[in-house]
């Protein structure tokens, strides 16, 4: 695929002079130029010649049926999306077309409208597939990982933070929420590193019940408690000339942490039940999702071993702090998870990424990444819109309504200060002034509350809500 911002080629295959003349007028915000093609032959002979960015094709084309033709795109240019024009058919016939390999379909008779927004939703995305490419490479180069996606402030501020450590052994302190990728952080560390060759193992503290951490880290001998069988060789041991990442530092008790202080003054420990001084050479990076500073006010983190870890600072922003970046780690993951889970999900609406935009994500990055997981697995094509994540959407909505005033002309008491309103009633009287604004225009309604479909059909049900288009009313 040529840059972001080149001439894209939509090829166009119809015999259709009508709709060909709307189609040539269509004002595309993106650079482009409609290949038109009557015939399914000179069709064929186009994309052997120049490489297509979208095909739009009328199912009812000469020579080659429709069917033949999606396959024929979808198994020689499996890259190239296919737009399908179709009579009104059965949902059966239509899954079938997009499991034939087509990108997506419009009903006739063609809204040349709805039919721009496709374009322009796949173009979009494409330009964000280019985007997320480009940027891999450039934090790839900076800090030796492209499995770490960010483009904003605060992100590139880590990422140089990185870098400036790439030829030290300096001890590394993560901090952040919980999902927020400190793993991931020390992994791109470790991968920057003098050591990358060596062994880099992780200990999540949280994970390991306390009188097992010990032994864990530290190894122990033969006999030294019950059900020490043998001796059994500790990670600091195993990681030595590596790195290793003591994840969750802030649930260690005061005794391991002890240990953990020698183990990074001394660079030597003893194993559980021995007296040998085992000496090592490993680099600690450590990270944790507790404030250690207020810990060790309380007592519940030795002061002098919060200096010793937090010897090179690094802060992962929450997701919420950095709302730019969703877009992108949108389109990473949608590109990674449909190849995991063998799935050909491509794309996403720009009302699905303000919809992804607009959730708080306590969960961080990791919430993102599972959400856009059970979305890809669920999606029954290879767009995904607002129902793909109608939970999400409800949520949202529910943000939403508690701070509307008033839909239109209609006033609503959602405002009043004096008065505090149930949940319900301030969903209902926004639903019913959304669908009165949009006269029964489910579609329209939807878009205005910004939720899905299927979701504001199913909270009509929920509330008894029904609006006959034709009465006027409800």
């Amino acid at each position: 695929m040529s840059g972001a911002n080149s001439k894209k080629y939509i090829l166009v295959i119809s015999n259709d002079t009508e709709f060909l003349s709307s189609i040539q007028e269509l004002e595309i915000q993106f650079p482009v130029e409609f290949a038109v093609q009557q015939g399914s032959y000179e069709a064929v002979q186009f994309l052997r010649s120049k490489q297509a960015h979208l095909v739009i094709l009328d199912y009812h084309i000469s020579l080659i049926s429709g069917d033949e033709m999606v396959r024929l795109v979808h198994q020689s240019y499996p890259e190239i999306p296919v737009i399908v024009l179709i009579e009104p058919l059965p949902a059966s016939r239509k899954k079938e077309i997009i499991d034939q390999g087509a990108y997506d379909y419009l009903e006739r008779p063609i809204d040349i409208e709805l039919l721009k927004a496709k374009i322009h939703n796949y173009l979009f995305s494409e330009a964000y597939h280019f985007h997320v490419a480009a940027l891999r490479e450039k934090i790839k180069k900076t800090v030796g990982s492209e499995n770490i996606i960010g483009d904003c402030p605060a992100m590139w501020k880590v990422f140089n933070a990185v870098n400036n450590i790439s030829n030290s052994d300096v001890t590394v302190f993560i901090s952040g929420e919980s999902g927020t990728g400190k793993e991931l952080l020390a992994r791109a560390i470790y991968k920057s590193s003098l050591r990358k060759d060596k062994r880099f193992i992780v200990i999540n503290c949280a994970a390991i019940p306390e009188n097992l951490l010990e032994s864990e880290l530290f190894g122990h001998e033969k006999g030294s408690f019950s059900g020490a069988i043998s001796q059994r060789i500790g990670k600091f041991e195993l990681a030595n000339s590596g790195t290793i990442f003591l994840d969750e530092i802030g649930e260690m008790s005061l005794y391991t942490q002890s240990k953990v202080l020698r183990l990074l003054e001394e660079q030597e420990f003893e194993r559980v039940g021995g007296n040998s001084t085992i000496k090592v050479n490993v680099r600690i990076i450590t990270a944790t999702n507790k404030n250690l500073a207020e810990e060790v006010k309380s007592g519940r983190f030795r002061e002098d071993l919060f200096y010793r870890v937090n010897v090179y600072p690094i802060e992962l922003p929450p997701l919420r702090e950095r709302i730019e970046d969703i877009p992108l780690l949108v389109f990473h993951f949608l590109e990674i998870l449909s190849r995991r889970n063998n799935k050909e999900v491509i794309s996403i609406t720009p009302a699905t990424l303000d919809l992804l935009k607009r959730y708080p994500w306590p969960g961080n990055i990791r919430e993102l990444e599972n959400v856009m997981e059970r979305a890809i697995l669920n999606s029954p094509g290879k767009l995904l819109t607002p129902d793909a994540f109608e939970h999400l959407s409800e949520i949202v909505v529910t943000a939403k309504l508690q701070k509307i005033p008033a839909v239109g002309s209609i006033q609503s008491p959602i405002h009043q200060q004096d008065a505090a309103q149930p949940l319900k009633i301030v969903e209902k009287i926004a639903i019913e002034n959304a669908l009165r604004i949009s006269d029964g225009n489910i579609s329209l309604a939807a878009k205005q509350l910004e939720i899905g479909r299927a979701t504001l059909y199913r909270k009509m049900k929920e509330y008894g809500i029904s609006y006959c288009k034709t009465r006027g009313g409800f």
